[in-house]
């Protein structure tokens, strides 16, 4: 992003509402801070007195200085005023450098553009509109994102991390949606799921030292649960990222992939992560973590942690017990023609014959 204080004035040459005075009248420092840029400034007009006299003489005469602040391309613009330079503040906005344009005539009305692939980084059509009318975001085409949860409203999400339909319910309760799962032979096994109320896993309780960034482990669970929160120990503020994978390393299936942005006054403390992917991790599972982007506190696991004995980030996961409950099951056709057989045959009064090669069951009263 480039901001730049901008004073709106008649118009001149600083394409920008401004007047820039005599050459030279931009002094860039490129990656450089401000003071950089106005230490160039600051030598051009040592050895430039007349060029510094007709600033003085004139305050509606700009130079523009250009810079990096915090990681943001920066243009502010400056006048003389009592032998000193001065923002030029008369008004503030917030606005982009001069550029060559980009060409949108290829985007539907309505579309949102996405910028292609490197060197040229052209805009085209994603497919993507807004209704004019309702403010509905429509798609053309299917929808795919990370691993995570389908948020809608602060309320109802969707996890992908579940062997079932996670859903968060408007009252706040949540719910698990049993779905029938199959692969390429048809319906497989079906499942409903007990769950306990919530409790500590530890993964790591230790908290004895400062860990550099990044840090990964491997785990093994030790019990069937549903995974749904961490606590863990900042050392500084920032951005962390936290990332699981189902086996020993990050080739297996992404179980969890989030962000969370790390306050001052969370450093040093217990903190909740609170955002990301619910999932099913069953007992002697093992799963990988990688933790970036910002230091933790840690150490060597004691008895009772997962990580015992091991170094690794303070780490407690927030896991609700569940025990998993056969719905139904895949069967054969003549699996089904016995069952049905046996259970016609028990009444004592009934022939039954079965032909498993006609694909027929003839019942005699």
């Amino acid at each position: 992003m480039v901001q730049i204080t901008e004073a709106r004035g008649l118009g001149g040459a600083g394409g920008a509402g401004f007047t820039l005075g005599p050459e030279q009248n931009t002094f860039d420092a490129v990656a450089g801070n401000r003071a950089a840029a106005e230490a160039l400034r600051d030598t051009y007009a040592t050895a430039n007195p007349a060029w510094l006299a007709q600033y003085d003489a004139n305050a509606t005469l700009n130079i523009l200085l250009l810079f990096t602040d915090s990681g943001d391309s920066t243009a502010v613009y400056q006048v003389r005023s009592g032998s000193a330079w001065r923002d030029n503040s008369s008004a503030t906005g917030v606005r982009g450098l001069p550029g060559a344009g980009t060409d949108f005539s290829a985007i539907s009305d309505n579309h949102i553009p996405a910028i292609g692939e490197a060197p040229d980084k052209l805009p085209y059509d994603s497919g993507l509109m807004v209704d004019p009318d309702t403010g509905d975001l429509v798609a053309e085409s299917s929808i795919q994102s990370a691993p995570g949860s389908l948020r809608l409203g602060p309320d109802f999400a969707m996890s992908s991390g579940m062997q079932a339909l996670q859903l968060t319910l408007g009252d706040g309760t949540k719910a698990l949606v049993v779905a029938t799962e199959y692969d390429n032979t048809g319906s497989t096994t079906l499942f409903s799921y007990d769950l306990g109320a919530i409790e500590d896993f530890n993964i790591n309780t230790a908290n004895t030292q400062a860990l550099t960034d990044p840090q990964e482990f491997m785990y093994t669970t030790t019990l069937d649960t549903v995974i749904s929160n961490v606590d863990f120990i900042p050392n500084e503020a920032g951005t962390l990222r936290l990332q699981a994978w189902s086996g020993t390393d990050a080739t297996g299936r992404v179980l969890f992939d989030a962000t969370r942005v790390v306050t001052a006054g969370e450093v040093g403390n217990v903190t909740a992560f609170s955002r990301g992917n619910d999932y099913i991790s069953p007992t002697a599972s093992n799963i990988f973590v990688r933790l970036s982007g910002i230091a933790l506190r840690g150490g060597t696991g004691v008895a009772g942690d997962a990580m015992q004995g091991s170094v690794s980030p303070y780490l407690v996961a927030k896991v609700q017990q569940y025990t998993q409950e056969t719905v139904g099951e895949q069967r054969t056709d003549e699996e089904i023609r016995d069952v049905i057989g046996t259970a016609l045959r028990d009444d004592g009064a009934t022939t039954v014959t079965v032909d498993d090669a006609g694909d027929t069951i003839t019942v005699d009263s």
